[in-house]
């Protein structure tokens, strides 16, 4: 099959090497291609097999499935890029963290070109499950694409609903708790290092929230934010809409948003495998930062 992948950041490059070693034949396009240094133009130099595009309106050219893997605040720009190229055989596959009319919104798009729409929620980590991660796949051409999807190398798919949105659903609230408490953790741990307190903070977590592994489970869970913020907080911003679609408050979400945008900026001690060491250098950077303001 011919495989036009949209974006290739973190998901895009693990999608792009199976792809590869299935023996399909995959173009792929990515806004910061030209980037020297980008997390794409990086990925696309390690997969040397891979076919990169000029434009987004040019991938779509021959290609079977289109496989969108941007930012949240992308994903809608990216499916009006390629309009162009689609027809009636394409399958447009949207993997984005977006809400529910997000997904709508697109497929309608899609539809009038004549693609047929897939929407899809990765429910885990990308890695280190790779393609074997549970996706789940929703819209009236899911069950058509079931086959596809499987002869692609996804190992995880299960069919959701025929009705657009339920998967974008499940995956925006259940973001709501992964990234809330990502940033919950973030907040804590910082705090509790100024007082000297994080190790007790996290024994006493294990009495209502069960894990033998609180140090490394939240060292693990700061890393994602610090790594990933940018686009977390526009997959929150996403759940906000989600929720506030649903008639309910969304503080919570856009509070969730603000903290992952705002971590991202101290992605430097990432560096540092030592957690006291990392937390120690954020609040270093935190104070640094606060001294310039007021001066």
């Amino acid at each position: 099959m011919v495989v036009g992948l949209l974006g290739l950041g973190e998901v895009g490059s693990v999608v792009a090497e199976a792809l590869l070693s299935l023996g399909h034949r995959v173009k792929a396009w990515d806004i910061n291609f030209d980037r020297p240094g980008s997390r794409a133009s990086v990925n696309l130099a390690a997969h040397p097999k891979l076919e990169p595009v000029g434009a987004a309106s040019e991938l779509a050219l021959e290609c079977h499935v289109l496989i969108s893997m941007v930012t949240a605040g992308n994903a809608k720009a990216a499916a009006h890029s390629i309009t162009a190229g689609v027809d009636a055989a394409t399958f447009y596959l949207d993997v984005n963290s977006v809400s529910p009319d997000s997904k709508c919104e697109m497929a309608t798009l899609l539809a009038s070109c004549g693609a047929r729409f897939v929407e899809a929620a990765i429910m885990s980590p990308i890695q280190p499950k790779g393609m074997d991660a549970p996706v789940l796949l929703g819209g009236p051409w899911a069950q058509d694409f079931l086959p596809v999807g499987t002869a692609l190398g996804f190992s995880g798919l299960k069919i959701c609903s025929d009705r657009l949105g339920q998967a974008a659903a499940t995956k925006m609230c259940r973001s709501v708790v992964i990234k809330g408490l990502e940033s919950l953790i973030t907040e804590s741990m910082l705090a509790a290092h100024h007082y000297g307190v994080e190790q007790a903070v996290l024994g006493s977590l294990a009495n209502l929230l069960p894990r033998d592994d609180w140090p490394e489970y939240a060292q693990y869970m700061m890393s994602r934010t610090l790594m990933h913020g940018g686009r977390r907080s526009e997959e929150m911003e996403e759940a906000a809409r989600t929720v506030a679609d649903a008639g309910i408050p969304a503080e919570m979400s856009r509070a969730c948003a603000s903290s992952q945008a705002w971590a991202q900026q101290f992605s430097g001690a990432l560096k540092l495998a030592d957690f006291d060491a990392m937390l120690g250098a954020i609040l270093a950077e935190v104070c640094e930062k606060q001294m310039e303001r007021t001066q």
